[in-house]
């Protein structure tokens, strides 16, 4: 497991990242806010990453912390969410917006996310409430 990344920011793409390790450039795939918040060009970097593998892609995601990670984890858990989905999520609300939505059961809010529909947003609703608390409260300790 690449649990994570330190290097050279060398560029920043709309959702990806290169950073430069030892001669090595990993690109790595990021929410939006991510790629922006990492600082300028040129700068040393460090992300929480999750690799995805499948068939024969190799896919590293990153993160600016360990609790934006975990939440990618919890979202990429629920049937019919995949790694993709589970960004774009991380990419169009704020944690804080999302774990707000899950817990009131507010399916409206969910669906207003690219590529949610109502039986998503169901989904995720009941595969989360309740099971996000404690990083919630973390989340919003550390970024108010």
């Amino acid at each position: 497991m690449i649990d994570t990344v330190h290097g050279i920011l060398e560029t920043r793409g709309d959702d990806s990242v290169r950073i430069g390790i030892g001669g090595i450039g990993l690109e790595i795939v990021t929410p939006k806010l991510t790629g922006m918040q990492l600082g300028p060009l040129g700068s040393v970097v460090t992300l929480y990453t999750q690799i995805h593998i499948k068939d024969e892609n190799i896919t590293l995601f990153g993160f600016k912390d360990t609790e934006a990670r975990s939440l990618f984890r919890s979202l990429n858990g629920v049937s019919g969410v995949g790694p993709r989905l589970a960004l774009s999520i991380l990419s169009s609300i704020h944690s804080q917006a999302l774990y707000s939505a899950i817990e009131a059961e507010d399916v409206p809010a969910l669906q207003e996310i690219p590529g949610i529909g109502k039986r998503t947003a169901s989904r995720i609703i009941v595969d989360l409430k309740g099971k996000l608390t404690d990083v919630s409260l973390q989340l919003g300790e550390s970024e108010g």
